[in-house]
């Protein structure tokens, strides 16, 4: 996603490696993952900070009110692109695929978060579709992908309604969300 900003209350950021809550966040160079400047990966929309609190947040923002779903959890942070464009999801799926693999995973690397996608038709052959069926297969990582970032309300009359692709991949679990009283997406 666009990656988590360290310095938010809600995440314990420490230095590359020593986080209580936040163990590493990094910023795609175009070339390589670098640790990102006050381990704020998410420099531009906020919406991988967002994610990030919903799954781990500690609370401390909220005095404990809202805590991430799976607050004990410890994040990694891959700051993939800015805004709406994610640039380097190959690369943040490859490195959690080779940073996961079993008795080289120093992270204890378990579940990844995709809260991006695109439109278009599943392939079954998309490098995206092979890395999620490798992560969960050869690794045993849970692959999460939103089900739709962009798409209809969901309502009856919308012709509008569209599944991420992404989320389509047998091997993903798709997550999506409804309103409070379950009317609509």
């Amino acid at each position: 996603d666009t990656g988590i900003d360290g310095e938010h209350p809600d995440f314990d950021c420490g230095e590359p490696w020593t986080g209580e809550k936040l163990i590493w966040s990094a910023k795609w160079s175009g070339v390589a993952w670098v640790d990102a400047p006050n381990c704020n990966s998410d420099t531009s929309s906020g919406h991988g900070t967002h994610v990030g609190g919903t799954i781990a947040g500690n609370g401390d923002a909220s005095a404990g009110r809202r805590l991430g779903t799976a607050k004990g959890a410890q994040i990694v942070a891959l700051g993939t692109g800015d805004g709406a464009s994610i640039f380097a999801a190959e690369q943040g799926l490859e490195w959690t695929y080779e940073n996961s693999r079993p008795g080289l995973n120093d992270f204890n690397i378990r579940v990844v978060s995709n809260s991006w996608g695109t439109n278009g038709d599943y392939n079954p052959s998309n490098v995206i579709a092979q890395l999620t069926n490798r992560l969960t297969y050869d690794n045993a990582v849970a692959v999460i992908f939103a089900a739709s970032n962009s798409g209809g309300s969901g309502a009856e009359s919308d012709d509008d309604l569209r599944t991420n692709v992404y989320a389509n991949t047998p091997s993903a679990i798709s997550v999506a969300a409804l309103t409070h009283d379950g009317g609509a997406i």
